[in-house]
């Protein structure tokens, strides 16, 4: 699906634009996208699936804007803020790691400034993409994008680029939050079942369904700060999601970055074969032979195991 809307504008001769397909940032900055060039072929992304390799068939096309990922091999326009991605062969660069969010770069690179529209939403994505949330409109467009699938995404992203936060109001839009919402009820009940420690570790034995970066921000709210790190089965690999304050002494950036990943000091994450990489990473990491690891079995059955 994804690789034929490449072609598809390719053949038409359209913009071809490319963006995160999983937060309120990277849905805001293909709005942002749609909203300079309407007509535009827009593909949704994870960090996880552009790798420095020919074999990635997104280094296969020159992409006329990308945001809020890594970068493919032949980029027009690039806007990003995570230190974690390096630009390379890109025409026009907007990279800051000390920006809130790469949407508040994508509204310079297109020359958006001046549209109150665009304004409203990239002030949407800040409070998000700093994990804030104070406002109203970031929990209710996150849990829209976390409720909707891929083509719900795309639909998030070019309605709002027509009528910005009132995107909100739409039907269909109102059931993805409701979605997302009961995942976070979830969350909440086991967040409150966990003994939280300044350094936690969670480990879950199968993927249940949550929005485990959501319960990830719970946990560092309840006290896990210095280090919150909540590792999931993702089919036959291991996605490992990273959290902290602001004020720890941990950047989670850089064992992401180790574990092949991404993200920023205070949020990161991971995708990796073999979930004993991760427990290897992290004994490194936090200089300790041994670490405590918290097991979820399902939403009652939690313990407390050492390894």
């Amino acid at each position: 699906m994804k690789i034929g809307s490449a072609i598809y504008a390719k053949l038409k001769g359209v913009k071809l634009g490319l963006s995160h397909e999983d937060d309120v940032d990277g849905i805001v900055s293909a709005s942002l996208f749609l909203r300079r060039f309407p007509n535009s072929v827009l593909v949704l992304a994870q960090p996880t699936e552009i790798r420095n390799s020919v074999l990635c068939w997104y280094n296969w096309f020159t992409w006329d804007f990308v945001a809020d990922l890594p970068c493919p091999m032949k980029v027009k326009v690039y806007a990003d803020h995570h230190k974690t991605n390096v630009p390379r062969h890109v025409e026009s660069l907007y990279y800051d790691p000390q920006a809130p969010s790469a949407a508040s770069l994508v509204i310079k690179a297109l020359g958006l400034e001046g549209d109150k529209l665009s304004r409203e939403i990239v002030r949407v994505a800040n409070d998000a993409d700093t994990g804030v949330y104070s406002l109203n409109e970031s929990t209710l467009l996150n849990d829209a994008i976390k409720g909707a699938n891929y083509q719900g995404k795309l639909y998030i992203a070019r309605k709002m680029s027509k009528v910005g936060l009132r995107v909100l109001e739409d039907p269909l839009v109102k059931e993805w939050i409701l979605v997302n919402r009961r995942r976070r009820e979830r969350a909440s009940i086991i967040a409150e079942r966990i003994e939280v420690r300044p350094i936690l570790i969670v480990e879950f034995e199968k993927d249940i369904d949550i929005p485990y970066r959501d319960l990830c921000l719970k946990l560092e709210k309840r006290g896990a700060s210095e280090l919150c790190a909540i590792i999931v089965p993702k089919g036959r690999r291991w996605r490992v999601y990273l959290g902290a304050s602001r004020e720890s002494r941990y950047d989670c950036s850089l064992l992401a970055a180790k574990l092949g990943g991404g993200g920023h000091k205070s949020a990161a994450g991971a995708t990796v074969k073999d979930k004993w990489i991760i427990y290897e990473l992290l004994k490194e990491f936090l200089s300790s032979s041994q670490i405590e690891l918290t097991l979820v079995r399902d939403t009652r059955n939690i313990e407390v195991i050492k390894t």
